[in-house]
């Protein structure tokens, strides 16, 4: 949509102008979303949230640890039997990486794009037991069976959260978990304290410069879709055991790799978050790009930065072991097949406050801030599906 013409001043189409007493006053809505109300409570989902973003994914967005798959097929006793749901796959980053520790895959999501990413992906990578399903997460059970693990990348801030949580409780096998999977991501503090000392070849990647950038062009807010969404849920150990998930146990998925990011990696990850999505600029989007190098070119001669790369969090929540109506013989066989966990349970829950002003880092994660992590969607320490 082309901008809108008020007197001397031109606003973007997201604002509008109200008089008033006697004088003019510019108030920010976008589709009736009232800024001042820019919360996660009062956003609601559209198709747009992603729009775009799929192409950028794979070169934009951080990699996860790579003892991803071995740590998760030890906390959850896999053997190669049973089937893993994705909810809110994306491209499919994740399912394809534990696809060989189950007899199938399925992954959800409401993004034809990513969808055909990751029918892509699978055919390009030989995954032969991986299927994908467009639909949102609310509409589960959706007919899909039952699971052996269901799997929440960076994805659950986005959704109906008490809605889900109680589907898939309905839909595990006996013995079964759900894993939400920390997303990859870095701490611009440290990142910087560090390369500060030298230890790092390039320099990190100029996150507040990219935030101010994103600023100008979209203004504050930080855009989701057609709304407007500041802030992100917390609390996801009470929303599972509301659910009737016995309450979480954390497990430490070790990385601290250092990894080079090219200006191209950069900019495709800018256009793989939900806050600066492609479809946000209409026909600015090459200028937005343009300005975007431009920043890169000032903070890196060469064009490459250094990133440091946390441990990834896997949270598992499992249902309590339902009594057998027979004999004791029969409870005891049961009980054994629960697998043990490997963490004690921690049922802490970080606050999450109004979202750093950090443009950086996962569809992400998400808009939200998990243990190991910070704040803020499309943060460098929230580097997951925003």
């Amino acid at each position: 949509m082309s901008p809108q013409f008020f007197g001397r001043r031109r606003y973007p189409f997201w604002l509008v102008e109200v008089f008033g007493a006697g004088h003019g006053q510019v108030v920010r809505y976008i589709r009736g979303v009232n800024a001042a109300a820019g919360g996660w409570q009062s956003w609601s989902w559209d198709g747009s949230l992603f729009a775009g973003a799929a192409e950028y994914y794979e070169q934009g967005r951080l990699p996860y640890a790579p003892g991803l798959a071995d740590v998760l097929a030890r906390s959850l006793a896999l053997n190669g039997q049973g089937r893993l749901l994705d909810v809110g796959c994306g491209p499919g980053t994740v399912a394809l990486r534990l696809a060989p520790l189950f007899e199938a895959v399925v992954g959800l999501d409401p993004d034809a794009e990513m969808l055909d990413r990751a029918s892509r992906a699978a055919a390009r990578l030989g995954i032969g037991n991986a299927s994908w399903v467009g639909q949102r997460a609310e509409a589960l059970p959706a007919g899909l069976g039952s699971f052996r693990a269901v799997a929440f990348a960076a994805s659950f801030h986005w959704m109906d959260r008490p809605r889900v949580a109680s589907a898939v409780a309905t839909m595990l096998d006996p013995g079964g978990a759900v894993v939400q999977v920390d997303a990859p991501g870095y701490r611009p503090e440290e990142l910087a304290a560090e390369a500060r000392q030298g230890s790092l070849p390039f320099p990190p990647p100029p996150d507040e410069a990219l935030d101010q950038l994103r600023r100008d062009y979209l203004g504050t807010d930080r855009r989701a879709g057609q709304g407007i969404r500041n802030t992100s849920p917390d609390g996801e150990d009470r929303v599972f055991r509301q659910a009737g998930f016995l309450p979480a146990e954390t497990v430490i998925v070790p990385d601290q790799r250092a990894v080079v990011r090219t200006a191209d990696d950069l900019v495709a990850w800018v256009f793989s978050t939900s806050s600066t999505a492609p479809h946000l600029f209409g026909d600015r989007r090459e200028d937005y790009e343009r300005d975007v190098r431009r920043i890169l070119a000032r903070a890196s001669a060469s064009g490459r930065f250094s990133v440091r790369l946390p441990d990834n969090i896997l949270r598992i929540w499992r249902l309590p072991v339902q009594p057998a109506a027979t004999t004791g013989a029969t409870i005891m066989e049961s009980l054994s097949q629960r697998p043990a966990p490997l963490a004690e349970p921690r049922t802490d829950e970080p606050s999450r406050a109004r979202l750093s002003a950090s443009p950086s880092g996962h569809r992400g994660a998400v808009p939200c801030a998990r243990p190991g992590s910070g704040s803020g969607p499309d943060s460098p320490q929230r580097s997951g599906r925003w």
